[in-house]
């Protein structure tokens, strides 16, 4: 729902934006048809993450689709107020915020450094960060996510 400016790495956007992929989806049927590559501002520009930890009290290290590998990369950012928010209820990941995933009904932060990034009731496992551009697992972009106990 915002207007955003295309890009293909970190400088094609502004200061203190990054390159980073998002999920296409068709609007009537939430079927997914890729990803597009957006300047945003909610990761903190080449600040990457490979734990929790990494992002200091202030942050939270989430979990993205990389512009270049299409693969799962993982940057510090805030969580913005709006949306589904971690460990809220969802039907998808387009209703949690930015870097989170929706696994097993619940918006849930990556865990890149394993199952210390997970809060007590979850533990780390595979989440699908984006279902590709057609119904096949085989074109899914996983990441490491918390999933619920």
């Amino acid at each position: 729902g915002l207007c955003r400016d295309h890009c293909g790495d970190d400088g094609d956007c502004g200061a203190g934006e990054s390159c980073l992929g998002a999920a296409l989806v068709d609007a009537l049927t939430l079927a997914p048809l890729g990803v597009v590559t957006v300047c945003d501002s909610l990761a903190r520009a080449g600040e990457t993450c490979a734990s929790q930890a990494a992002c200091g009290a202030d942050a939270t290290c989430l979990a993205f689709i990389d512009p270049a590998t299409l693969g799962a990369s993982y940057r510090c950012g805030v969580l913005p107020d709006g949306l589904e928010n971690e460990n809220q209820p969802c039907e998808g990941s387009w209703v949690c915020a930015a870097g989170l995933t929706c696994v097993a009904g619940q918006c849930m932060r990556p865990c890149p450094g394993g199952q210390g990034d997970c809060p007590p009731s979850s533990t780390c496992g595979t989440g699908v960060l984006h279902g590709g551009a057609s119904p096949l697992a085989s074109d899914d972009v996983l990441a490491d996510i918390c999933v619920p106990d």
